[in-house]
């Protein structure tokens, strides 16, 4: 068995997310470790989120006061991911894919555990130049959207990526109208008319 290298790991889902897909796929971990790396994830982005306030308190005079308590912040993290795991899922089914839940979740899993990593360069490109946050964020939007995409296209078997990325596209964009929806009805979010 090749043995694991995490550099080249992360590498190769950059410039090959498709065959990334395809192996973690094939290494089928068992469902509780695929909801441990999930945990691992949503912890690891929650204090990475701590670490940025700290340094954007740092580096910006009179903000306010921080909030050190990372619990709202990982059960939301948590709710986005199998939400999104679900949707990708869902949405694909549609469309006739053959996708299921569990490698869906090991996929989102595994994009959001990149994503961390590259969160870190962000933030220290931030301290060593703060000018580079805008480009940087736009980048990182891109970066997740690209792999989003082609891990769903993996998923399922699609071979048309522009067809994926409208369907993510509207996806999204669907989701988040009725996320909206909800939050008004609940009262957590004022109505445009109010």
């Amino acid at each position: 068995m090749e043995q694991f290298n995490l550099k080249s790991a992360i590498l190769n889902t950059l410039t090959q997310p498709q065959a990334v897909a395809r192996a973690l796929i094939e290494w089928n971990p068992p469902t509780q470790a695929r909801w441990l790396g999930l945990a691992v994830v949503v912890v690891l982005s929650a204090c990475l989120g701590l670490a940025g306030q700290v340094i954007a308190s740092a580096m910006i005079p009179d903000t306010e006061e921080l909030n050190f308590n990372p619990i709202p912040l990982i059960v939301l993290q948590a709710i986005i991911l199998v939400y999104a795991a679900a949707a990708m899922t869902f949405v694909g089914r549609l469309g006739n894919g053959v996708g299921n839940f569990r490698d869906a979740l090991l996929l989102m899993s595994w994009a959001e555990f990149v994503m961390v990593i590259l969160q870190i360069v962000q933030l220290v490109l931030v301290v060593v130049a703060p000018a580079t946050l805008g480009v940087t964020t736009i980048l990182l939007l891109f970066l997740m959207f690209y792999l989003v995409v082609n891990f769903a296209a993996t998923l399922h078997g699609f071979r048309n990526l522009a067809v994926v990325a409208i369907g993510t596209i509207i996806t999204f964009f669907a989701s988040a109208f009725a996320a909206g929806l909800i939050l008004m009805i609940l009262g957590v979010m004022p109505s445009p008319s109010a």
